[in-house]
């Protein structure tokens, strides 16, 4: 961790005494949360998902992408046919740097809503690409529906 130690000196003359000291994170003091941004990821197969992602950079030195809450809202327009039934029962995956996170199941429906949220902690050498697939879920088994991208080296600084 990197800290810096502050100190609040009175000078008389030729001496110093401290009247006061504190010690200040510089990684929590160089920290940018930014609102949340939401963003529509199309999908391979038709229909979307829309996804809010709130980053936060890290500034000390260069800016950096810290970490990501990444929010699974909803999914739109999931085409009939693209399933084996008129409505499926999904759910999104997603796959950051070989984990797997994914939300639950939606039954019966082509318009799911999830408000399900995941934290990511992004290493300085990682890549900033997040993979989001949208599953069929059934009794054999998940299908695939459409698979998509979140790009998160085009969320804003600012």
């Amino acid at each position: 961790v990197q800290t810096m130690m502050v100190e609040i000196l009175d000078r008389d003359g030729s001496a110093s005494d401290v009247i006061g000291s504190t010690v200040v994170d510089l990684a929590a003091w160089c920290m940018k949360k930014l609102p949340v941004i939401n963003r529509w990821v199309p999908l391979s197969a038709g229909g979307e998902v829309l996804l809010g992602a709130q980053p936060l950079w890290y500034s000390f030195s260069r800016a950096r992408l810290q970490s990501v809450t990444i929010k699974v809202v909803n999914g739109r327009l999931l085409q009939e046919g693209v399933t084996q039934h008129p409505n499926c029962d999904p759910l999104v995956q997603l796959i950051y740097c070989g984990r797997e996170m994914t939300t639950t199941v939606k039954s019966n429906t082509t318009s799911p809503v999830w408000h399900e949220s995941f934290h990511l902690d992004i290493p300085p050498t990682a890549s900033l690409s997040v993979s989001v697939n949208m599953l069929d879920k059934s009794w054999i088994g998940s299908s695939t529906v459409g698979e998509g991208c979140l790009e998160m080296g085009s969320l804003p600084l600012e």
